[in-house]
């Protein structure tokens, strides 16, 4: 192709590559291979992974301690998960990188007070998870990253992690990088 113009940003446009003609190639093991069981598998190898697996099985000495200095006892479910929130947004440091992985480890991460948001929001994950908490990652797109495709939710189309955490029925989403909104803006105390 020749004399293409350029792709420029627009009002209203949620993200200026979408606008752009573009084939995208993701390799799949092996023939006959159902699509959707594939992305399942990826997803699982991700989950999985010691980026992953480092935050929630590792260091409980490390959580509990912190809980310990910063919970007690008779806090409800909803205080202690406004409290855990705070405590990681009010004391860690956002390096301003989004990563859907953490290259620290939770030691690291303590002493230095700061971190992508993957580390950020899997130590508030493991933190709430060691408080006996319902609480999950969640991996999501950025605005500037673009939107990812319903049809094929391929991990390398998501490039942030944010905390969900149970609140009576409800999952309600956390982001502790967000400094500006403590957890009781949120509206998760009872």
């Amino acid at each position: 192709m020749k004399n293409i113009e350029k792709l420029i940003e627009e009002d209203y446009n949620y993200n200026k590559n979408e606008n752009a003609e573009v084939i995208l190639f993701h390799l799949i093991r092996g023939f006959n291979v159902d699509y959707f069981g594939t992305s399942s598998l990826e997803f699982n190898s991700l989950i999985y992974s010691k980026f992953f697996t480092n935050f929630f099985e590792l260091n409980q000495g490390y959580l509990t301690q912190i809980n310990d200095s910063i919970l007690s006892k008779s806090d409800s479910h909803g205080k202690k998960i406004e409290k855990i929130y705070d405590y990681v947004s009010q004391n860690y440091i956002w390096d301003e990188v989004y990563a859907k992985y953490s290259f620290t480890n939770i030691p690291d991460l303590i002493k230095e007070k700061k971190g992508n948001s993957a580390a950020l929001n899997l130590f508030l994950v493991a933190l709430l998870r060691n408080a006996e908490l319902d609480a999950y990652p969640v991996l999501i797109s950025t605005k500037d990253n673009g939107r990812v495709s319903k049809d094929f939710p391929l991990s390398y189309l998501f490039n942030h992690i944010i905390c969900s955490v149970k609140i009576g029925s409800n999952y309600v989403l956390l982001n502790p990088i967000n400094k500006y909104r403590p957890a009781s803006f949120l509206g998760i105390s009872p």
